[in-house]
């Protein structure tokens, strides 16, 4: 083992900015793609404190990616952690592209404040415990 071992770990946490893309491919897999978005902020200039924003792309598979589909819709909140992937590929015009994006080891549903009640006699977030854990029922 080298001193100097890669490492490719990958912690985000947000919410989505759209629904999930559900593809199901008939040798038994399936893909979820998510688009979320990050906030972080930085001390600036005078102390005073800068707000960014990151966009990032996730792909889960298989039955972890049939529960994101069926749970999950946008400003749904999450917690992934994975691997940061690289697809490349060649355009028409033979310039190469590429794009990065996260490989989903396990995925959180984290509850919603922003939903805690449609009515008086719904049950409130703060009742439940709503996230959930997909890395139990998915090996990766």
């Amino acid at each position: 083992m080298s001193k100097f071992d890669d490492l490719n770990f990958v912690i985000v946490e947000g919410r989505l900015t759209k629904d999930p893309t559900f593809k199901d491919f008939n040798n038994n897999s399936c893909v979820c793609t998510l688009s979320i978005a990050v906030n972080s902020s930085y001390k600036g200039k005078e102390a005073t404190y800068i707000q960014e924003v990151g966009f990032f792309d996730i792909e889960v598979w298989n039955s972890a990616a049939k529960a994101c589909n069926q749970y999950l819709s946008k400003g749904s909140k999450i917690r992934v952690k994975g691997q940061l992937k690289q697809n490349r590929w060649e355009a028409k015009d033979g310039s190469k592209k590429s794009k990065a994006f996260v490989k989903a080891d396990s995925v959180e549903f984290k509850s919603n404040e922003k939903k805690d009640s449609i009515d008086d006699n719904s049950i409130k977030s703060e009742e439940i415990d709503t996230s959930l854990d997909i890395s139990v029922i998915t090996p990766f």
